[in-house]
């Protein structure tokens, strides 16, 4: 009889992990619907948070993200990331505080079960953002080029609805260089490199094509950015 009964309670334990597998609910399957690989993704003070979903996912998943300061006890609820399906949140207007630290957190939900939460490794926007590369405009005078530069702007804007340059908010240089045409490998000069960003180029030869290129310098990180595209213009 005691056999009997041994051999029942194994049946049944399969049985009941063969239930289980099939519920979201159960413990296993809850812990794998935790999103993964949750981190910040920075460009310009643009502050993302991204994530990829867990081994356990369908179609109808939702994500709830939550955000704090370093050294806060609770998390605020992000309002517009609650209940959502993307695996990305912009946080970028509550993490404006560059030199803070900022951590956020992520939880999947499946037909009203939730997992654990998923959080992000500490992030600094200061240390952490990447600026891309500036846009450039051309003038052209007699044997000289005027070259305006305008770096990329922030996700912040003045009370006057203008948004703030990244210029503004970290310690730029421009970098630029003079393509000369007319040799085969488009030889480069490098003309300026400083904070202006309007710069003359003067003693070009007239009526001549020149190509320019410019990069940005964060001197704070040491990052470059990617070159401007090339712009070319011929001088009077």
């Amino acid at each position: 009889m005691k056999a009997f009964y041994g051999i029942m309670n194994v049946l049944l334990g399969h049985l009941a992990g063969v239930h289980c597998s099939n519920r979201v609910d159960c413990p296993e399957m809850i812990d794998e619907m935790r999103p993964q690989d949750v981190d910040f993704h920075s460009t310009n003070y643009n502050n993302i948070l991204h994530w990829i979903p867990g081994c356990q996912w369908e179609e109808d998943t939702i994500y709830f993200v939550q955000y704090k300061i370093y050294g806060d006890k609770r998390w605020t609820n992000k309002v517009e990331c609650w209940g959502i399906k993307n695996t990305f949140c912009d946080l970028s207007q509550e993490t404006a505080q560059s030199s803070e630290w900022y951590y956020a957190r992520v939880r999947a939900a499946i037909s009203r079960r939730k997992s654990g939460w998923a959080v992000s490794p500490r992030f600094i926007p200061a240390f952490t953002t990447v600026v891309t590369a500036p846009k450039i405009k051309l003038e052209s005078t007699k044997s000289s080029l005027l070259i305006r530069v305008r770096p990329p702007h922030s996700p912040h804007r003045r009370r006057n609805g203008t948004w703030i340059s990244m210029q503004k908010l970290r310690n730029l240089k421009h970098r630029v260089y003079i393509l000369d045409n007319k040799l085969p490998d488009e030889s480069e000069k490098k003309v300026y490199e400083g904070c202006a960003r309007i710069i003359l180029v003067a003693k070009l030869t007239s009526k001549t094509f020149y190509c320019v290129v410019v990069e940005t310098i964060d001197v704070t990180s040491g990052w470059t950015s990617p070159r401007s595209e090339k712009r070319c213009i011929r001088t009077l």
